[in-house]
Parts: C-alpha cells; structure tokens; sequence
C-alpha cells in the first residue's frame, strides 16, 4: 500500500497537521490488519494433546488374556451358530415328514372315495342293465303268450272248417237228416263266424315287437393307446384338453433353468374352455459335478372358464357341431374317448354312447362325484374300457 503525501506549498499554511493526520490513519489501519490476522489464525489453530508420562503399553500377559477370550467368544458364537443351524435343519426335517405323512394320508382318502364312487356308479349301470333285461324278458315273455294263443285260436278254426267241410260232404247220407244237418250247419257256421271275429280282434290287438338295444359295460381291460376325454354335465359335452395342457407342463419344465424353491404351482390356460392348475415338486440330489434338480409331477385340476362349458349334447351330435369337429381329429383304430359322466347327465349318455359306437370307436367311462372337477395324478387309477 502507498501513501500519498500532499504536497508543501507555500500557500497552505495547515500542513504539518495534515501529515499528522495521515500517519494516525495508516497505524489504525494496520492495527486492524494485525488483528484481523491474529483472530483467524488462532480460530484454526487445534490444542495438541501432550502426551502422558504415566500411560503404559499392555504387558504381552495381558495381550495374550486378550487374545483368548477373544478366540472363546467366537468359539462359542461358531457353537451357536451350528446348534441354531442343526434345530433348523431338524425343523424342517420334521415338517417335511409331517408333510409327506399328510399327503399320504389325503392320497389314501382321495384313492378311496374315487374307489367307492367308480364302484357306486358300475353298479347303477349294473342295475340300469338288469333292469332293461328284465322289461325285454317280460315282453318277450308276452310276445310269446299271444303268440301261443294266436296258434291256438288258429288250430281250433282249422279244426272246425274241416269240420264243415266234411260234414258238407256227408250232406247227402241218408242216415242224416237235412233237418238236423240244416240245424247242426247253421251252428257250426255261427261258431265259426264267432272264432274268426274272435281271431282278427286277437291280430288287431297282438303286440308289436320291441327292439330293445342292449348295450353291455364289461369294465375288466384296461386302456392301451391313446386317450382322449370328454366330459357330460348338465346335459352338455366339452372336450377336456388333457394332452394339450400335458405338453404344456413338460414345456414349463424344459424352459426353468433354475428352481429355487422346492415346489411348483402354476396356472395354465385357457384353452378349449379350461385352466389346468398343477403342482409338482423339485427334488434336489447332489453329485460329483454338482447338484441335480429334477422335476416331478404330483397332479393337476381342470377348472371350466364358463359354468357350462361345450354345447348341448343333441346339438353336439349333429353335423358341423364343435364336437363333432374336435371328435375328428381322433382315429378311432388308434385313439379311445373317455367320457366323464356326471349323476344329472346319465340320460345324454346313452345317446353319445350309440353315436361313438357306430362311429367305431373304443369307450371307457368314468362316473364323477357331482360338483367334483377332472383331475389327473400319477396316483390315479387308470381308466377301463367297454
């Protein structure tokens, strides 16, 4: 910094106060720089500690108390943690028996209430059979009655005509008289004429013959081949896409590269009406080059999109109908139609019967519970065809 003096003349005679004035101003100044310097510099300056005299390093002693009580801590939090890690592992074993012993036992009640249903429905057709075999042996029985009477009726007016007749013949007998003769004819005839009012009243009334179609259900040879199922509720028929949502679970296999937990359960669909919701478990076996997981399926249900899936079984028979378009695709040399009945369509049975029949196909027939859906499980019994 400069400072600038005025300079003396002559005609200003207040000089020497004005360089007075100017030297105070200037020591002000720097005063105020100093302690503008002196202010900051102690604001950062930072109190050092001063070292102790009296601290003293730890003895190797104390150093080595240290270090095992230490490494006793850990030991005992590794212990810890491998009983804590051993009661999970427990747990879950448990839980994991408890699991299959469950499963187990609703396996054993589902195969035993689908044994009682299957039995309680063969032996409603068994029952249905016998009792059209028994109206077919009562009208036969009838058939034959009439026709025995009829043959009957038939014998005494040709016995009676040859009667006639050979009394007409002895009409000129002298030992008969034209009298009684006259009187014995005029009987005869009125008899005769009777009988064969009698006999056409008797074919008037005779009874037609019924054809009765007996259709037997043997159940003891299983299904060989191809399948395809349809089901009959509520006087409807709908496809149940059993081998399209098969393909489909193997595809969702192929395509998981990585199960990180121990179940699947998927929802499927729709297609052709259904979902298919399916389970199947992850087992887990280690190896040399690793772990490896396979995939098994444990079973499946078929739930209907609408509360009356396919059509009405009248219209379904008929041509240009979606059964008959899907019923199509199956060979009848190579492929069987399974048919799921339920109790309210037992009637709409018989009719699909006749028609698959004629077609030339092979049936098998499963009764099912009402209210039930279709499932499928490699515990399932398979089915029996007729």
């Amino acid at each position: 910094m400069r400072y600038f003096r005025r300079a003396r003349t002559a005609e200003s005679p207040g000089a020497g106060e004005d360089s007075f004035l100017d030297i105070v101003s200037n020591m002000v100044g720097i005063l105020i720089i100093l302690v503008m310097i002196a202010g900051f510099r102690l604001g950062r300056a930072v109190p050092e500690e001063e070292p102790r005299a009296d601290r003293e390093e730890p003895s190797a002693a104390a150093r080595q108390e240290e270090t095992a009580r230490q490494e006793e801590i850990a030991r005992k939090k590794e212990i810890a943690q491998k009983e804590e890690l051993a009661r999970k592992e427990a747990a879950r074993r448990q839980e994991e028996a408890r699991k299959e012993e469950a499963l187990g036992r609703a396996r054993y009640l589902e195969l035993a209430d689908r044994y009682h249903q299957e039995r309680d429905g063969i032996l409603a057709l068994q029952k249905e059979v016998s009792e059209l075999n028994d109206q077919a042996a009562i009208l036969k029985m009838q058939a034959d009655s009439s026709q025995k009477e009829y043959a009957e009726l038939m014998q005494k007016a040709a016995e009676l005509e040859a009667l006639i007749e050979r009394l007409r013949r002895e009409k000129s007998d002298e030992k008969i008289a034209f009298a009684q003769n006259s009187a014995e004819l005029t009987r005869l005839q009125e008899t005769l004429d009777l009988l064969t009012k009698t006999k056409e009243a008797l074919a008037g009334a005779r009874p037609k013959a019924q054809l009765l179609e007996n259709r037997p259900t043997p159940i003891s040879k299983k299904l060989e081949g191809s399948e395809a199922v349809f089901a009959i509720r509520a006087g409807r028929i709908s496809y149940v896409p059993i081998g399209e949502f098969a393909e489909l679970v193997r595809g969702a296999f192929r395509s998981m590269r990585e199960f990180k937990d121990d179940r699947i359960e998927q929802v499927l669909g729709p297609y052709d009406g259904y979902r298919f919701h399916y389970v199947a478990a992850i087992h887990k076996e280690p190896t040399d080059e690793g772990i490896r997981m396979t995939c098994v399926f444990e079973g499946g249900e078929f739930d209907p999109v609408d509360a009356l899936p396919g059509e009405e079984v009248a219209d379904a028979l008929k041509d240009g109908s979606a059964f008959r378009k899907k019923l199509s695709i199956f060979i009848p040399e190579s492929n069987t139609i399974t048919l799921s009945v339920y109790p309210d369509s037992y009637k709409e049975l018989r009719e699909v019967k006749k028609f698959l029949q004629d077609q030339g196909y092979t049936l098998a027939l499963r009764p099912m519970p009402a209210g039930e859906r279709i499932s499928i499980s490699p515990h399932g019994t398979e089915s029996t065809l007729y």
